[in-house]
């Protein structure tokens, strides 16, 4: 009679094992499946972070151009992006390229044609005789 309590408890904790293993396992898996889940909101959000502010960028040409000769304003685009470095260029004078340092994110988009290059930080846009300069150098 004594063996069979033994058993008995021996199968208890086998089977507490189990579950407890089990739960753990769902937990585990919960928590891993949030993690995967914040990774890709923060990684859409740094995306549109950047694409923002290339868009901030084209807007503030074309402003530029639609209009008229004298137009001088200054604005800011930001040094990071969520924390991250970036380099933000105009390619052949009519499309404007960023790039996060470390390459993992990227933009391009089409613009009108501007003489310059943006940077970050404060920037100058002027239209003298009719084209439009971006941190001209006097």
């Amino acid at each position: 009679m004594e063996s069979f309590f033994i058993f008995k408890r021996g199968q208890s904790a086998i089977e507490f094992t189990i579950l407890v293993g089990a739960v753990l396992f769902f937990f585990i898996m919960m928590a891993f499946s949030i993690q995967i889940n914040i990774a890709d909101k923060t990684s859409e959000k740094r995306n549109l972070v950047l694409q923002d502010t290339a868009l901030n960028l084209k807007d503030e040409i074309r402003l530029a151009h639609e209009a008229s000769d004298g137009y001088r304003r200054t604005f800011v685009l930001p040094v990071t992006l969520l924390g991250l470095n970036y380099l933000i260029s105009i390619d052949g004078g009519n499309s404007v390229y960023i790039r996060t340092l470390d390459e993992k994110y990227a933009a391009s988009y089409p613009i009108l044609i501007v003489t310059g290059n943006p940077q970050a930080g404060e920037n100058l846009i002027e239209k003298i005789d009719g084209v439009v300069y971006l941190n001209r150098e006097e």
